[in-house]
């Protein structure tokens, strides 16, 4: 019993850690997704995929359209949400310049091709976001192609 970490250090915020701990998962943390629940009426959780200061990323089943996404389940605190927003106009600024003719013209002249793919932004699409409210807050919910 000596050897085990004391009560505080098992539960810290530690980035270091394999997992997020549960010190997090409290009003302004995480929300504590479940296997096999639905999100945004569409989105059934399958596995955890990873974790970070802001957030848990998870794998699910979009109902909408039988395929596989990842969620990106931000904290709920106030300035999280700021984060996830600025991402989110980041994003949206990206694919409207994957999608621009004078952008496509010059990645083709860059590239010296003539072939064209959205895969050649080598940025991960945004393909939907909305609001989730839970136990322990408000969460910004963003979903991403796999």
């Amino acid at each position: 019993l000596k050897d085990e970490l004391p009560f505080e250090e098992l539960f810290a915020d530690s980035d270091q850690s394999e997992d997020e701990g549960i010190a997090d998962y409290k009003i302004g943390g995480y929300h504590p997704v479940h296997i096999g629940e639905v999100v945004g009426n569409r989105y059934v959780i399958v596995q955890k995929l990873g974790w970070g200061h802001f957030s848990t990323v998870w794998l699910a089943r979009d109902t909408a359209y039988d395929s596989f996404v990842a969620l990106k389940v931000q904290k709920s605190a106030h300035h999280y949400l700021e984060a996830a927003q600025d991402e989110v106009e980041i994003l949206d600024v990206l694919y409207k310049n994957a999608v621009n003719k004078n952008w496509i013209a010059d990645v083709l002249r860059y590239k010296k091709t003539t072939e064209y793919s959205i895969e050649d932004c080598h940025t991960v699409q945004l393909l939907n976001s909305f609001s989730h409210n839970g136990p322990n807050g408000h969460h910004f919910i963003m979903v991403f192609e796999i």
